[in-house]
Formats: structure tokens, C-alpha cells, sequence
């Protein structure tokens, strides 16, 4: 059903939605082994078919359905999958579109003084703005350190350093 939606319309946006869809449903299911394996087919056959598609922007999802030659992986490897798609095509409103009408002036003493010994951990968060998100807070709130777990986007990648607007350049992370 979602296949012959999502091919009917020919809307990249509409197509990406599908595919997050199932993908979400995906997880919900996932143990519910029948669930999951007949969604999983589904995914693939959606990912292999933008192969063939009009929109440039998702044709290089097909590699990732030619990729998935078993159905037999574990929820993280389905999850490392999952994540450049919901990345690319889940974005509302970007948080770095957001101008900054003044900086604060205050220097890297004042900041030292004004941290507190408290640490905070991010793990498994999907969206690099969020991360971004949780710098700016985390300045915000004089944290010393931020550990970053699991499949977590860092500051090396763009979007977290876009939405986490320097900040990430003020608190300690690993």
C-alpha cells in the first residue's frame, strides 16, 4: 500500500515521506519478527525503486535498497540507515536559519568561572539539530561536558555546528 502511494504521487517530498513512514513503522515493530520482515521488504523495494527515479536527490537512496541484501540485521545496523534518510528529508524549519541579533560580549575567564561540575549525555539522538540544540544549552547552563554515545552526531559534522551557533567551541566534549 505504501509502495503504490508513494509511487503514484512522483513528489520527491511525498516519496521521502513514505519511506521515513515505513521506516518509522519499522522501528515500532521491530519485535514483531513477521512485522518487521514484511516492512523491511517493503523499505527495500521502495529504496531500490528510487534507483529509477526523476528526482535527483533520491536516487542515491537506491544504493542503500541494493545494499540491504539480507533482512537479518540487528535494530542499530537498521538505525545507521535510518538516520542520513531522516536527516536529509525530516527537516522542518532549520535552526540555523534563525539570525542572532547580538552576541554576548564576555570572555573565556568569565565563562570558566561559571561553570558548573555537571556532565551530560546524549546517546543514540538522531537529529544533528537537536545535538546543536543541546550545545547551546548546555553553554547556556555553564556545563562542563558533553558525552556524545552511540550513533550521535558530533561537532564535526555541519549541522550540529550550524545549530549549535559556536557553542560548541565553549563546552568540553568526547
Amino acid at each position: 500500500a505504501f509502495q503504490r502511494r508513494w509511487l503514484a504521487e512522483r513528489d520527491s517530498a511525498v516519496c521521502m515521506r513514505c519511506v521515513v513512514d515505513i521506516g518509522q513503522q519499522i522501528e515500532r515493530a521491530w519485535e514483531q519478527e513477521g512485522r518487521r520482515v514484511a516492512l523491511l521488504e517493503v523499505f527495500r523495494a521502495c529504496l531500490q525503486d528510487l534507483r529509477a527515479s526523476r528526482f535527483e536527490e533520491l536516487r542515491w537512496m537506491g544504493v542503500l535498497g541494493e545494499k540491504m541484501k539480507t533482512l537479518t540485521f540487528d535494530l542499530n545496523h537498521f538505525l545507521v540507515v535510518m538516520l542520513p534518510l531522516e536527516r536529509q528529508h525530516t527537516r522542518g524549519l532549520q535552526e540555523h536559519e534563525f539570525l542572532t541579533a547580538q552576541i554576548d560580549a564576555d570572555d573565556d575567564d568569565s565563562r570558566e568561572a561559571r561553570k558548573v561540575p555537571l556532565t551530560v549525555v546524549v546517546d543514540n539522538l538522531r537529529s544533528a539539530f537537536n545535538v546543536g540544540s543541546v550545545f547551546r544549552t548546555a553553554e547556556c547552563m555553564g556545563v562542563s561536558r558533553v558525552v556524545l554515545c552511540g550513533y550521535t552526531a558530533t561537532p564535526d559534522d555541519a549541522h550540529v555546528q550550524r545549530t549549535s551557533m559556536g557553542t560548541h567551541s565553549h563546552v568540553a566534549w568526547e
